[in-house]
Parts: C-alpha cells; structure tokens; sequence
C-alpha cells in the first residue's frame, strides 16, 4: 500500500514539471470564482518570447455556469514572482488589462505596439479601446 502511494506521488510529481505552464495556468485559475473548475485549451508558448505563455481558459460564473472560452497571456517569469502587471487574463478586459495585452502579444508576435493593438482590440469593450487609442502615437 506504500509503496503504491510513493509511485502515485512520482507520477504526480513528474506530470507536473513536464508542464512547463503549470504556474501560469495556476494563476489564471487562481483569478477566478472557482480555480478548480477552470478548463484550459490551446495553450502555447509564445514564438518569438518564451517567456510568455497564451491560451484560453473557460471559468464558471456565480451561477455554476461555463461562461465561454477567454484568452489569456502572462510571462512565466512574472507570475512566479507576482508581478501581476505582466498577465493578461480577461477578467472584466478593462483599459489596463488591454494595455498589459497589447504588451505582451507585441512581444510575443514580435510586432509594434500598433499592430498588436488591432489583433486583439476586438476582445475589448469599446470603451476600453477608446480611452487605450487615445494614448497611441502613429505616424
């Protein structure tokens, strides 16, 4: 019997660390109502940063409900420190969380900051665009 429970714990612990977005997908779940109900799919680390991880995660609301599947992206780096400014994880996709987005999918497409705006500005409210145009400088 102990020995069964001492090979279930290496396999636990050897599954963990071949995902490497372990921390990151811990934190997503961690920002929501129920962490351990969140579904994850598509989760990738980014081409030109490896640092960075993207995907979408699926959470449930306060009714119980899967509320549909949001993308999110944060540093690796960053989370296992807890610098929340480097995540992007699409609860309420307000101005500041679009800022952080924009940030990071520049990075991680290796794009300017204007491209990366317009492929992810339809995942935001349009107040949020509004205010977050008004700070971009193009020439």
């Amino acid at each position: 019997m102990i020995a069964r429970k001492i090979i279930a714990a290496a396999c636990v612990v050897s599954l963990a660390a071949c995902n490497s977005h372990g921390a990151v997908e811990e934190y997503v779940a961690n920002q929501t109502r129920d962490p351990a109900s969140v579904q994850f799919r598509n989760v990738s680390t980014c081409p030109n940063d490896p640092d960075i991880v993207q995907g979408e995660y699926n959470a449930k609301n306060g009714f119980g409900a899967y509320v549909g599947f949001k993308p999110f992206m944060a540093r690796k780096s960053a989370v296992n420190s807890d610098d929340v400014l480097s995540a992007s994880v699409g609860n309420g996709w307000d101005y500041l969380d679009l800022s952080r987005h924009v940030d990071l999918a520049a990075d991680c497409n290796g794009q300017n900051v204007v491209e990366a705006f317009r492929s992810v500005r339809w995942e935001y409210s349009d107040e949020a665009v509004d205010l977050y145009e008004g700070t971009l400088v193009t020439e």
